[in-house]
Order: C-alpha cells, then sequence, then structure tokens
C-alpha cells in the first residue's frame, strides 16, 4: 500500500502576527520565503571557485479575508517600530494534522486592505524576516 502526504482541504495552516492573540483572519494565502546567500572564496591557483554558505534571510507574506470590526487591528502591525513576533501552525497544533509550527521575528514592510462589491474585506501582509526562524516538529 502506498501512502501520500495528509491533506485537509480548506484548512491547511494558523499564523499569528504580533501581539493581537484573537484577531479572526480567515486566511488564504500563506508564504514563508527563507533564503541562504553564497559567498565566493576564489583562491589563488585553484581553477574552480569554492562556495561558503552565508547568512539566512527570508519574507513572509498572507492574505485572507477579515471582518470589518477589525480592520483597525491591521494598521498597528505596519505602524509597530519593534519586529513582530509570528507563529506559523502547519496543520493544526496539537489536533489531528499536526505539522509543527515556524517561530520568528518579523518587520512589517506592507499591509493592504481592499473591499469588493459584496463588502467582503480582504487584507495581506508582507514583511521581512528579522533574525533566526525556529520549527519545532509536532508534539506527537
Amino acid at each position: 500500500m502506498v501512502s501520500g502526504p495528509t491533506f485537509v482541504q480548506g484548512y491547511l495552516a494558523e499564523i499569528e502576527i504580533g501581539t493581537t492573540t484573537e484577531l479572526p483572519l480567515t486566511g488564504r494565502v500563506l508564504s514563508l520565503d527563507l533564503q541562504r546567500g553564497s559567498n565566493p572564496k576564489p583562491v589563488f591557483g585553484q581553477k574552480w571557485i569554492n562556495n561558503v554558505g552565508g547568512q539566512i534571510g527570508g519574507t513572509l507574506s498572507a492574505g485572507g479575508h477579515v471582518s470589518v470590526e477589525m480592520l483597525a487591528e491591521l494598521i498597528p502591525l505596519l505602524e509597530s517600530d519593534v519586529s513582530l513576533d509570528f507563529k506559523i501552525y502547519v496543520g493544526e497544533e496539537g489536533g489531528v494534522i499536526d505539522g509543527g509550527a515556524f517561530t520568528g521575528k518579523i518587520n512589517a514592510s506592507g499591509i493592504g486592505l481592499s473591499d469588493d462589491a459584496e463588502g467582503e474585506w480582504e487584507w495581506t501582509f508582507d514583511g521581512a524576516i528579522d533574525g533566526a526562524v525556529t520549527f519545532t516538529p509536532p508534539a506527537g
């Protein structure tokens, strides 16, 4: 028997940004992109360049729907002069589908708000990673 990865339609992750804990954001897009620089180290007399791994950096992007009364809660995330804590749960923390969590700090670089003809508000958030990102495997 071949078993594949677990997939839960419509529910793949949760995200917390900043200190607001009960902000009812419904996400539909989430992206954590980490990159590592490479530093070339040419040495006299060698035909090939050696490369040394550089520092790791990255970005976080998220977006989805938000209730109208919570729109104002998003603005302080962008106005913050300090790095914000973030936590991304893969699946559901402690649930049947628990894929662990990524935690770290982020500096907000953009927040977008838009509305459609049906009155459904959408939000987007972009930021740059500040320091290390830690992955914690699921407990079970």
